[in-house]
């Protein structure tokens, strides 16, 4: 189960503002040093942090974590719900409700099993399993079956990235007046049919 794709072009220029042309040996941005509940974004070089905070205070992962930057296939996305495979691997996003005692701050995994075949390759394995309703994983993690809600204001975003560069980025991902003004605006163009 996969949230999405992010633009390798604001990938690429976001790691270039983070290492100024430094290769980095290690990206990880979900990292769970601190626990999963609040998971890190870490950039290293050779066993230095160039980067290292909470993964939601970086303008990729909030711009990333509300669909602005996706790839434009993201949004209709076609591998949702059972598209064929015998098993789907993701994370159990909810798990404190559904499963509070399996709630350990490290990250739970969830194994969606479609086939008698995914069944079968899941009994060989020597895992800690807990059966769980397919509805109780689509509360928390309804990616499962529908595909990313493209924001109103995506198109607004890139014609300004296109223009202006990665500090924009910042500019669409801080919550203020002026993101929700712009926001309106996006909303107001698109009802229109203007934008």
């Amino acid at each position: 189960v996969g949230h999405g794709v992010p633009s390798p072009r604001v990938w690429k220029d976001y790691l270039e503002s983070i290492t100024a042309g430094a290769r980095p040996t290690e990206v990880n941005m979900r990292n769970k040093e601190n626990g999963w509940n609040q998971y890190r974004m870490t950039i290293r070089r050779e066993g230095q942090d160039l980067l290292n905070v909470q993964a939601t205070d970086t303008p990729f992962m909030r711009a990333f974590l509300s669909n602005l930057t996706l790839r434009p296939s993201c949004y209709s996305c076609h591998f949702r719900g059972n598209h064929g495979s015998d098993l789907t691997l993701g994370d159990y996003w909810g798990i404190e409700n559904v499963h509070p005692e399996l709630s350990d701050n490290k990250g739970t995994s969830l194994i969606l099993v479609y086939t008698e075949k995914g069944r079968h390759l899941l009994e060989g394995l020597d895992l800690k399993m807990v059966e769980s309703r397919y509805d109780d994983a689509i509360t928390g993690n309804p990616s499962i079956i529908h595909p990313a809600w493209k924001p109103v204001e995506r198109d607004l975003f890139w014609r300004s990235y296109r223009k202006h560069g990665p500090h924009m980025l910042d500019e669409y991902t801080t919550f203020n007046t002026k993101t929700k003004l712009r926001k309106l605006r996006a909303r107001l163009l698109r009802k229109f049919h203007l934008g």
